[in-house]
């Protein structure tokens, strides 16, 4: 399901009853360039054993709220791109993230020229192998508690 609405630039909302979907690996550039979607909300959504979750929300630039408390990502191999360019993003809670098997994590947040806040103080980062332009050009970004990372 990678890619499934990618380049969809007026899609404004979408709605995901309950799925299971165990089967689902690849979740990559699932909503890339949905230049109208507002906001998202994955709650809804099995995501058990994704292993990929690159580009997800990439280039949403109307992107402004984001409703991830119930992703699962402890499958999750890759968060690069994530969130790149989410450029009206201004704040991002995410420790509830189980990132144990992470291991890129480049560009996740490069162009979130509005990001002010990221929570990622919960963030395991013992395997992640790329942090490369992981905060490159958010330029107002003045909250974002990377204390516990680890790269040994």
């Amino acid at each position: 399901m990678s890619h499934f609405f990618e380049g969809c630039s007026s899609l404004y909302s979408f709605n995901f009853p309950k799925m299971t979907s165990e089967n689902l690996k690849y979740i990559s550039y699932r909503f890339a360039s949905c230049d109208a979607l507002p906001t998202a909300n994955l709650n809804n959504f099995d995501t058990k054993n994704v292993e990929s979750v690159q580009g997800l929300f990439k280039t949403c630039i109307s992107l402004k709220t984001i409703e991830l408390n119930e992703l699962d990502t402890e499958n999750v191999i890759d968060m690069s791109y994530m969130f790149e360019e989410c450029c009206y993003l201004d704040k991002l809670e995410l420790n509830h993230f189980n990132t144990q098997n992470v291991r890129n994590m480049s560009h996740m947040f490069e162009y979130c020229s509005s990001l002010k806040e990221v929570q990622l103080s919960e963030f395991n980062t013992h395997n992640v192998m790329d942090f490369s332009y992981m905060f490159a050009s958010c330029r107002l970004l003045s909250v974002a508690d990377a204390s516990k990372f680890d790269n040994s």
